[in-house]
């Protein structure tokens, strides 16, 4: 117990540790000097400028005069992240000649070489300066195991290994930039500043900013709290899950971390093995220790005794019920019935399972029940049959095994005509049931409706049953009489007490005329609709008094006839007439036609169009001035019409010169034209138009009836070509400087590359005046020697040239 409490006052001791930096002066507190005038980033001990880019030192113990006081200086108000100090510098300017590429970098030689394979943090923190109007992102952090320096105030060509892909724009705090880093072995030297040219677009504008004095507007970061540190190669998680045990007596058992490269152990009960056996339940913590890290962690072993539970042996029993008791002190329960309890009755048969529960552990029991139900049945109630007719007597029940009546019949069902007192007895297994039926017989009584008659259509006629009891025809009435109004057969069942008889008539009918004037409908106005009220009368009435067969109306309205047939019978129908809606077109009021544009006559949506030159179009574009007119037709086959107008006008006059070739554009043009309204594709509105660009330009003139004429201005170059081409690089160090051969253009249109040996064998050849030699042939590096090279140009004046010489390539 003692040795447990140690062990955990040590683990909250080793936890105090922190991991070393091994950037010496992290946060810019020690300098040689206090800050007196911009560039004087060197003052920091233990930190230089790699370029010829200067970066910045700032300190609350600079004056106020040299703007480099902390919090207030130059580039805007910041108080340092830690400390009373911190550095500064350009991460881009104004992207424009001569400080296109301009950069500042910070540069510290750490305190130790890195251990190849060993994995390291680096992480600092940035903040945007309140002047800048930009801000920049891939600002990051070179890490190498040689120093770099270059004379020169441009952007490094390296690749950071740690870097920030985000725009980094808060101003008024610091922004962390951080990444894990694997050691090559003997890395010396970190670099910080953005490695990146500025054809990459790496910054974008943000709000606030300064674009006076010094200053001149640029994105600027402050630095502080450099540091790499060597992360912990160990695990954070030492051990498995949790165990949870649910036995009748805890098991012995054995521990095993997960693999890591540890130097030691040490667990809680003062074993130094990696694995560990253990015979109790409880809390066991583990201690791995490396030469860079310690790491704990614990495990729980949880120990719960399973309940006891006993359902008994499968049953079987007759009728009734069944009591299963799971019942185990301070337990819970779940049985697939969905029961809760601890006893539960069983009225059925199935498969019965409860599931007993304590903490941390559960146990399971199943019985088989089987209940044999007898279902009581019934043979029915006593009842009257009719002399001669037989009735059956049927057993149901479920499950039944055997039967027995006492006729000495054993089957399920007995049919009998005869009166008496019927039982039977129904068995399953050793369970049986039993009911008993009397049964009585009666005389039929007599009926008689006549002989089968003729009737005339629509002519009632009544059907009369002799005296009796109860009546039941066949449309289902009940009464003594039937009347009757159609052909067909009819019939009647006159029941005595429990005795049916049955007697039947045949009525026939005489046809009636068909009449069908057709569904309702809706036509276009001014058409003519038939309605023929069909050949099968004699005589024809219409609701208007009409009296012909067939006729035609092109008049809404309800139209009905009536029809009457030779055999005096008589039909009618009815047909409502309804006038569609015409089509509305419209073509717009009278208008006009501009020279060189076209005018769309829309007609609208139908489902077909006439034009009066035969186009069947929805849509027409007049050419020429005149009176255009449309007939469309509905999906009714509806027609309707319209007409339009159109004038002609000729386009206004406008000139100017159709091609311009000057070197360096800043000159005056000028369109001329009878109307005052122009408008160039730059947004001038004005006659003349000052060209500062290369390009094209367009100028619009609208008269008095808006119609247009545009023309159009090409400005090239005519400016000569300058080409300028290095004498030597160096394509196999590998240091991101001057690795690929290619002359640089100025004025150029094309371009065709050629490199030879100076015994004229070609060996490289481009016409893409981006691309370069990277001092390989046929995929294999070159060797260093002397090479000519030719370049067949042609400027942007259209001046072709050659250009020869030679270059040397260097290991």
């Amino acid at each position: 117990m003692f040795k447990n409490a140690c062990f955990v006052l040590l683990l909250i001791l080793c936890l105090a540790g922190h991991t070393q930096n091994f950037i010496p002066n992290f946060s810019f507190e020690n300098y040689a000097a206090c800050p007196q005038a911009r560039n004087d980033g060197r003052r920091s001990y233990n930190w230089d400028t790699p370029t010829e880019g200067t970066s910045d030192y700032f300190n609350t113990c600079a004056s106020a005069q040299s703007q480099l006081d902390v919090p207030n200086n130059f580039a805007g108000k910041q108080d340092p992240r830690t400390g009373n100090a911190y550095a500064g510098f350009y991460a881009s300017q104004d992207f424009q000649q001569p400080r296109l590429e301009y950069r500042e970098y910070m540069q510290v030689t750490m305190d130790s070489f890195l251990v190849a394979g060993g994995i390291y943090t680096f992480e600092m923190y940035v903040s945007l300066g309140d002047n800048s109007n930009y801000a920049s992102n891939k600002i990051g952090a070179y890490i190498s195991a040689a120093k770099i320096n270059a004379n020169t105030d441009e952007y490094l060509n390296y690749r950071p290994q740690i870097v920030s892909s985000a725009y980094i724009t808060d101003k008024s705090g610091w922004t962390r930039i951080t990444g894990t880093y694997v050691a090559a072995g003997g890395e010396h030297y970190v670099t910080i500043g953005v490695f990146e040219p500025a054809a990459t677009s790496t910054r974008i504008q943000v709000a606030g900013g300064n674009n006076s004095g010094a200053y001149e507007g640029v994105s600027y970061y402050y630095l502080d709290d450099v540091s790499m540190t060597r992360a912990c190669d160990l695990p954070k998680v030492l051990l498995p899950d949790d165990i949870y045990i649910c036995d009748d007596q805890f098991p012995a058992m054995t521990i095993t971390p997960l693999p890591a490269n540890a130097n030691t152990y040490l667990w809680n009960t003062g074993a130094a093995t990696s694995a560990l056996r253990i015979s109790s339940p409880g809390k066991y913590i583990l201690k791995e220790t490396t030469a860079y890290c310690t790491v704990y962690d614990t495990i729980n072993v949880t120990f719960t005794r399973k309940p006891k539970v006993d359902l008994g042996k499968d049953t079987t029993l007759c009728n009734g019920s069944v009591r299963l008791n799971a019942t185990s002190s301070g337990a819970s329960y779940k049985w697939n019935t969905g029961s809760t309890d601890s006893v539960i009755n069983a009225f059925a048969s199935g498969t019965y399972i409860v599931r007993v529960s304590v903490p941390l552990c559960s146990v399971s029991d199943t019985i088989a029940v089987n209940i044999i139900t007898v279902q009581p049945f019934s043979l029915g109630p006593d009842t009257t049959i009719c002399s001669g007719s037989k009735i059956a007597l049927k057993i149901s029940g479920n499950p039944l095994t055997a039967y027995r009546w006492n006729t000495g019949e054993t089957g399920s069902q007995i049919n009998v005509s005869n009166a008496g007192v019927y039982i039977a007895e129904a068995y399953a297994g050793l369970c049986s049931v039993k009911d008993s039926v009397k049964i009585t017989v009666e005389q039929p009584p007599v009926i008689h409706l006549g002989n089968d008659t003729a009737l005339c259509l629509n002519q009632p006629f009544e059907i009369k049953a002799s005296p009796a009891v109860n009546y039941l025809w066949n449309d289902a009435s009940t009464g003594n009489r039937l009347l009757v109004s159609k052909s067909g057969l009819y019939w009647v069942e006159v029941r005595g007490n429990k005795c049916v008889s049955r007697d039947s008539m045949v009525i026939t009918q005489k046809p009636w005329p068909l009449v069908n004037l057709g569904p309702d409908q809706k036509v276009c106005r001014e058409t003519m609709v038939e309605l023929n009220a069909g050949t099968q009368g004699t005589a024809y009435t219409w609701n208007d008094q009409a009296e012909t067969t067939v006729r035609k109306v092109n008049a809404p309205g309800v139209y009905s006839v009536l029809v009457t047939n030779a055999n005096g019978c008589y039909s009618g129908d009815t047909i409502v007439l309804d006038i569609f809606p015409p089509p509305v077109v419209n073509l717009g009021r009278d208008s006009f036609l501009c020279e060189g544009l076209t005018y769309t006559l829309d007609a609208g949506l139908f489902e077909s169009y006439l034009w009066q030159n035969g186009s069947t179009q929805q849509r027409f574009e007049p050419e020429t001035a005149g009176t255009y007119y449309v007939k469309v037709t509905d999906k009714n086959a509806c027609a309707g019409s319209d007409t339009i107008r159109l004038l002609y006008y000729e386009k206004p006059d406008v000139k100017l010169i159709k091609q311009l070739r000057i070197c360096e554009p800043d000159t005056l043009i000028s369109a001329y034209s009878s109307t005052n309204n122009y408008t160039w594709n730059d947004g001038t509105t004005t006659a003349s138009n000052r060209i500062t660009e290369y390009g094209t330009y367009t100028v619009t003139v609208t008269d008095l009836h808006s119609c247009t004429n545009t023309v159009s201005l090409e400005v090239s170059s005519n400016c000569p070509g300058n080409l300028y081409v290095p004498n030597a690089f160096t394509p196999a160090n590998h240091d991101g400087v001057n690795e690929t051969f290619f002359p640089v253009l100025r004025n150029i249109r094309s371009i065709h590359l050629y490199i030879y040996t100076r015994w004229g064998e070609l060996v490289y050849e481009t016409e893409d005046e981006h691309k370069g030699w990277d001092g390989t042939y046929r995929n294999q590096p070159a060797q260093a020697d002397v090479y000519v090279y030719k370049v067949d140009y042609i400027a942007a004046n259209g001046v072709s040239k050659t250009v020869a010489g030679n270059v040397t390539l260097l290991k």
